[in-house]
């Protein structure tokens, strides 16, 4: 039997609140949890969608209490660099081509946000899953997982636990197993 992650990205006080409510209604009634990829100062303005919720710190407890993984999620999700780290799948980074220290001090304020709120952050996702060398070595000082990267499972390497994102959304395979690498459907038979 097949075993998923379920993992949501840009989450954040100003975000869809309708679409985020529904989507966790549906998950608590399959029992299922994810990771939270929350974003603790978010000033992208492309992601202010909805009011401010002043409910929904509060709400990130209660999920996180609920077996939800808190994942920092960037920390400003401003993309300030051009560098696409080392998955290169965009040319945009909050973190990717910063030096240690900046990368650090992103991390450490968005980190002290987070625990202020109440939360316990365990995993990084870098916005636009791009982060470099330099980011795993500052994530391995905060005793993070990174979610992201491509493979089937989730594997450590050199002190960090990787866990893969197969897919960006909900994918539909007919019975048949999807080769991340040849981006094939192998039909089982």
């Amino acid at each position: 039997m097949s075993k998923f992650l379920i993992r949501l990205d840009d989450i954040h006080p100003r975000m869809n609140h309708d679409n985020f409510d529904r989507l966790i209604d549906l998950l608590f009634k399959y029992n299922i949890q994810g990771i939270l990829g929350v974003i603790p100062d978010n000033q992208d303005p492309k992601l202010m969608i909805q009011n401010h919720d002043l409910s929904f710190w509060h709400q990130m407890k209660l999920l996180e209490n609920r077996g939800y993984w808190i994942a920092q999620h960037g920390y400003q999700h401003i993309y300030d660099s051009n560098d696409g780290g080392i998955l290169d799948l965009n040319k945009q980074s909050e973190f990717a081509g910063h030096s240690y220290d900046v990368q650090k001090i992103k991390l450490e304020e968005g980190k002290k946000i987070l625990e202020s709120k109440g939360l316990n952050p365990k995993v990084f996702m870098a916005p636009s899953h791009s982060f470099d060398n330099t980011t795993v070595k500052v994530i391995k000082q905060f005793g993070y997982a990174i979610t992201d990267g491509f493979g089937l499972f989730p594997k450590k390497k050199d002190g960090v636990l990787y866990i893969p994102q197969l897919f960006a959304s909900p994918t539909h395979r007919d019975g048949a197993v999807y080769d991340m690498f040849t981006h094939r459907s192998n039909e089982r038979k």
